[in-house]
């Protein structure tokens, strides 16, 4: 499923989303993209597509960079660890970036720890039904 956004008040691809494996993946075209110019964190998805990927209960981003770089991270870090930056220039949408160091190397890495924090979240949920 392809994913939509805007870029300077016209529609423009948003990257696509996979809903069986409930992986989205954004390809970068140009060679600043996909890194914070300053900080050079990870991400530069814009704030429409993380909300589409909330509702579409993504587990897994795949940013794929100009240079062939990939990085993969489970969602519920990018957002945990996240940060939405609202740029100057309005042709932008505000736009969701994660410091390196929370993103992995290989989608495996990435599906085990999505896969451990849902454990955690799951035992912590069953802790609080238990203390009724």
């Amino acid at each position: 499923m392809q994913l939509k956004t805007t870029y300077d008040g016209r529609e423009a691809p948003g990257g696509s989303f996979d809903h069986k494996t409930r992986i989205y993946t954004k390809k970068i075209n140009s060679p600043q993209g996909g890194r914070h110019p300053r900080t050079g964190d990870l991400g530069g998805i814009d704030s429409i597509v993380v909300e589409k990927l909330k509702a579409l209960r993504c587990e897994v981003i795949h940013l794929q960079l100009q240079n062939l770089e990939r990085h993969f991270i489970p969602f519920p870090s990018f957002l945990e660890k996240g940060y939405e930056i609202r740029w100057r220039d309005g042709r932008f949408p505000p736009r969701w970036y994660c410091p390196s160091v929370h993103w992995c190397n290989s989608f495996q890495e990435a599906k085990a720890k999505a896969a451990a924090a849902a454990r955690r979240s799951r035992k912590l949920f069953q802790e609080e039904e238990s203390c009724s």
